[in-house]
């Protein structure tokens, strides 16, 4: 019975996603069930931008997800890692694959990181502006958003 009472917490606690599918370290137990739950009851987080069903779970926490709303945990440790993990597999080294480490094997010592600027949300005129604009102020590097209409 205080099993039962101890899940239910858990799962309606905003700390719960640090247990959840993980098996996080004895530091990292405490850390979340100390520090962060203190923090969170003092001040909870708050949803980015107006409160809607997409920033905010079932209990009314904050959610935080990428554009594609995968979620986003609030701190990646090892529990966050496979069991089979393996560094050069996984991870490996600048330049070769899978380029977790970026493609260049002097990362961005050799070659700058290149600054993008993105546009095209508007008519053909007003983008080809921006993008005049742009180059005419530094940038090195446009991404282009085309939609293409019948």
């Amino acid at each position: 019975m205080a099993e039962d009472k101890e899940k239910q917490s858990l799962v309606e606690s905003p700390i719960a996603d640090v247990f959840e599918s993980r098996h996080p370290s004895a530091s990292e137990r405490e850390w979340a069930e100390g520090t962060l739950a203190k923090t969170l009851e003092k001040q909870p987080e708050k949803p980015i931008g107006a409160a809607t069903g997409s920033n905010l779970d079932e209990n009314g926490n904050a959610r935080y997800t990428t554009i594609s709303g995968v979620p986003i945990r609030r701190l990646y440790t090892e529990a966050d890692l496979p069991e089979d993990w393996n560094y050069e597999r996984h991870l490996g080294y600048p330049g070769q694959p899978p380029y977790t480490r970026g493609i260049h094997s002097t990362g961005y010592r050799g070659k700058l990181f290149t600054m993008r600027q993105f546009s095209g949300f508007a008519s053909p005129e007003e983008t080809n502006q921006r993008y005049k604009y742009l180059l005419e102020h530094g940038g090195g590097g446009l991404s282009v958003a085309s939609i293409f209409l019948p």
